[in-house]
């Protein structure tokens, strides 16, 4: 008998991360939790059993694209020159931001988090290809992952579709760029 409990309990979180992605996507974030349980079929409790947290439910969902990013990163650094690498990353983050509603704010949202820290995850993933930019002298070394990460989230949430984000950060590499800016 338990056994058959652990696999209805899987199959009940799985349900619950698949309808939080559908809910998640149409409304945001903040979107009630009531309503991703009531479309999944299951209780307020067994929500609150599998997710004890909006933040929980949250770093669940998008866990994946966490990795699938970094992963993406790694591949960045091993195919291209560091400048190509760094801005196909970039433009990547704030895909993924773009159509992962709440990405971005999730990775904001767990930021120092002893569980599951997504910025962390994805400022180390950042920082290698940032720093490779910065040894070839492409980018100033004046900019940290921190404060890329921030700004790519910032792009994200000032476009509103993929090739205004590409615009955006063409014209934030620009200021990337390890030439000083002129003073006026």
């Amino acid at each position: 008998m338990p056994p058959a409990r652990r696999r209805d309990a899987e199959r009940n979180r799985n349900r619950l991360l698949a309808v939080a992605a559908e809910v998640v996507a149409e409304r945001g974030p903040e979107a009630p939790l009531s309503e991703i349980s009531s479309r999944a079929g299951v209780g307020a409790g067994t929500l609150y059993r599998h997710f004890p947290t909006r933040e929980s439910l949250l770093v669940a969902l998008f866990d994946a694209r966490v990795d699938e990013l970094c992963a993406a990163a790694v591949r960045a650094g091993d195919t291209h020159r560091p400048a190509v690498a760094l801005r196909a990353w970039m433009l990547q983050f704030v895909r993924h931001a773009l159509t992962d509603n709440g990405l971005a704010e999730t990775i904001d949202l767990t930021r120092g988090s002893a569980d599951h820290d997504c910025a962390a995850r994805i400022e180390a993933a950042a920082a290698q290809l940032l720093d490779a930019a910065q040894q070839a002298g492409v980018v100033t070394a004046t900019v940290d992952a921190g404060q890329l990460i921030r700004l790519c989230i910032a792009l994200a949430l000032a476009a509103d579709d993929l090739d205004q984000a590409a615009s955006l950060i063409a014209i934030a590499w620009s200021g990337l760029a390890a030439s000083p800016l002129p003073r006026g």
